[in-house]
């Protein structure tokens, strides 16, 4: 038996080697065809030779390294103990793991080799090789260099560090927007505490396109005066990590757990939930929902009331979800039965969901889908397609058929699509997967027990919010990623809190002797979590700041002259550059900022666009700051393609037919329209 575990172990090393050779040539091969740009040795320029050259070196002594490990382990151990003994100390292990970690994190976002270092095999190889040398840190004992159990922290480790390096690596004074809402959202934000911060009349209200719950908690920067968009930026990179964070540690908060078991569990919680990503209002909510199993009901359920009030009002179809996970907490800390001993169990299962209840939908949910529904009523869309044909441009014109959905459903993007490479199904197998198995594993196996109230009381759940995440994931202007799928993923960690504090635990913790399947499922449930903000990161790329410089004073100058001569000047686009004060002396415009725009056209609202249209007829506006609009409709290959047409019908083609650019620059990617001397002409 002995020797057949021994047999089990080589292949499985064997394996393991030949698969890690695989890679390293694999990713030679992407660094040799990235540095082919010059003359050194005949294909590289002198630092790339040099990159490539240390390369070679290291990956030929790694290979060897790890050679040694798996076929000499004590004898390695007994070598090099005087280096390895230090991972004896904590104070000096985990530094030093979280030192490794940062490695990649440096090399891929912090370096403009990131951008060369794209290809999936370099970045599975670095990730690999931090592991491996965290791992070397993270094992205990003299027995082995590396344990599965070090190769499980060590992965928990390198993808928080760079999970928190790359949400940090935007936090930077550029003044233009980084990505296609981000300016705009700011604005959304800045709103509620900060509207000081515009020229706009005070007895006129003022509104963002955003819920109160997301807009309260980004825009808190704004109660401080003088807050810059560097101190925003740095705001929501915290808003985007440490949230998830606690939400793990509350919920995997166990008396029998080690601390560092219970610390890196939590830290896991968080990269499995950054695989939405979800926003951080309904993370917030789960966390009144989580901290409330350790109160009595006296003070539980009054958090499970404001759980239920914060999802609503920060996103109607949550309203409902943090009284099903209170529902579901309930069920599995209660021993449910239709027996006449044990009826009052049910109770505490009911006051949890009528608290959440009230919440959600008591207070002003049902005002809330009341007017929901009464807005989705007159959104009229022309048959068989999103387009503005029948909205006679400054009348009242509308189309004569309606649809039961105001916003079309894409259901190509289940499927591997441009707009999300893996589709909708494989990204979440992909992220559920390994964790659905292990928990069938533990259920299968009797080390997590249920009774069949508690399996229907947490099953039926969680196949209502997979039914419901997928659907809203292929309306038109989602699909990239599973986002939508928020209240199922949150649903499915409770869960799994639920099975670590009831035998997974054990098993996880007992993963050195576990058998050969379930160290990968495992390993697995860690890794791919973990490895995911590493796939597609990249530096931050910012324009010449000489051509920024230029935008602003272009912009500045413009605006100056349309308000010295009364004119209006609509920011569609970068909204931020007034809220920082980048553009001064400019009133507001808070119609048509351009994400309302974009879900006016997806939803195909005519009435929306009657009013839209007349201001651009009588070209109400003297300056029009927008992003660069061009008819150019995608193609098959083509990211966000309905996106992209629906946008160039409803609003690209009306907007070049009365306005034209007085000034596009290219690299800020920043279009300056004023009015056509001879309008509807066909762009």
């Amino acid at each position: 038996m002995q020797r057949s575990d021994k047999q089990t172990k080589n292949w499985t090393h064997g394996i393991l080697l030949l698969a890690l050779l695989a890679l390293t040539v694999s990713a030679g091969m992407n660094i040799y065809n990235a540095a082919g740009h010059g003359v050194f040795l005949g294909h590289f320029d002198k630092i790339w030779g040099a990159i490539f050259i240390a390369y070679l070196l290291f990956s030929v002594l790694f290979f060897l390294l790890l050679v040694v490990i798996a076929r000499w382990p004590r004898r390695m151990v007994a070598a090099f103990w005087p280096v390895l003994r230090f991972r004896e100390c904590w104070w000096v292990r985990w530094p030093l793991s979280v030192l490794i970690a940062f490695g990649p994190a440096w090399i891929l976002l912090y370096t403009p080799y990131g951008f060369d270092l794209s290809q999936f095999a370099i970045r599975l190889y670095l990730f690999v090789v931090a592991i491996i040398f965290g791992a070397l840190l993270l094992t205990s004992g003299k027995q082995r260099a590396i344990l599965p159990s070090g190769v499980l922290q060590s992965i928990v480790v390198v993808g928080t560090v760079f999970l928190f390096a790359k949400y940090f690596v935007p936090v930077t004074d550029f003044p233009l927007s980084l990505t296609w809402s981000e300016g705009n959202r700011m604005w959304d934000y800045s709103v509620l505490f900060g509207r000081d911060l515009y020229i706009y009349p005070a007895d006129k209200p003022l509104e963002a396109y955003i819920d109160k719950g997301r807009q309260s908690l980004w825009g808190l920067p704004f109660l401080f005066p003088g807050v810059t968009i560097s101190q925003v930026r740095l705001w929501s990179a915290l808003v985007f990590t440490v949230p998830y964070a606690i939400l793990g540690w509350v919920l995997f908060r166990f008396p029998k757990a080690k601390s560092r078991a219970w610390v890196l569990a939590g830290l896991w919680g968080m990269l499995f939930l950054n695989q939405g990503p979800i926003y951080t209002p309904l993370v917030l909510a789960a966390i009144l929902v989580a901290l409330s199993r350790r109160w009595p009901l006296w003070i539980g359920l009054p958090m499970i009331f404001a759980a239920g009030y914060y999802a609503q009002m920060s996103r109607l179809t949550w309203m409902l979800a943090p009284a099903i996970w209170a529902v579901m907490m309930a069920i599995n800390d209660t021993t449910l039965s239709l027996s006449k001993g044990e009826l009052s169990s049910w109770g505490r299962v009911a006051a949890y969901g009528f608290a959440g209840f009230l919440g959600g939908f008591g207070v002003s949910g049902w005002r809330r889908l009341q007017s929901y529904l009464q807005h989705a009523s007159k959104h009229v869309v022309p048959t068989g397609a999103s387009t503005p044909d029948a909205v006679a441009v400054g009348t009242q014109n509308v189309a004569p058929s309606l649809q039961i959905t105001d916003q079309v459903l894409l259901w190509s993007r289940l499927w591997p699509n441009p707009t999300y490479r893996e589709g909708i199904l494989l990204g979440l197998i992909l992220a559920v997967g390994p964790l659905v198995v292990f928990l069938l594993f533990l259920l299968l196996t009797h080390r997590w027990s249920l009774n069949r109230w508690q399996k229907w009381g947490l099953g039926l759940p969680l196949l209502a919010f997979l039914s419901v995440g997928i659907v809203i994931s292929v309306k038109i202007g989602g699909g990239s990623n599973l986002h939508n799928l928020d209240m199922f993923l949150i649903a499915l960690l409770f869960v799994a809190a639920f099975a670590w504090t009831d035998g997974g635990l054990r098993v996880i913790t007992q993963i050195d002797s576990a058998s050969l399947w379930l160290q990968v499922v495992i390993l697995l449930l860690v890794t791919i979590p973990s490895f995911y903000p590493m796939i597609d990161a990249s530096p931050l790329k910012l324009p010449p700041e000489d051509r920024v410089v230029l935008t602003l004073q272009i912009i500045q100058n413009e605006s100056d002259r349309a308000v010295a001569a009364g004119g209006e000047v609509l920011f569609m686009d970068q909204r931020q550059l007034l809220t920082f004060g980048f553009i001064t002396g400019v009133p507001l415009v808070a119609e048509y900022e351009k994400k309302l725009v974009m879900d006016k056209a997806m939803s195909g609202d005519v009435e929306y666009f009657s009013d839209f249209y007349r201001d651009l007829e009588t070209q109400r506006f003297a300056l029009i700051i927008t992003e660069p609009q061009n008819v150019h409709y995608a193609t098959s290959d083509d990211d966000w393609a309905e996106e992209n047409d629906v946008w160039i019908e409803w609003v690209t083609k009306p907007l070049l037919c009365y306005y034209e650019p007085v000034y596009t620059i290219r690299k800020t990617g920043v279009w300056i329209l004023s009015p056509r001397e001879h309008p509807c002409i066909t762009p």
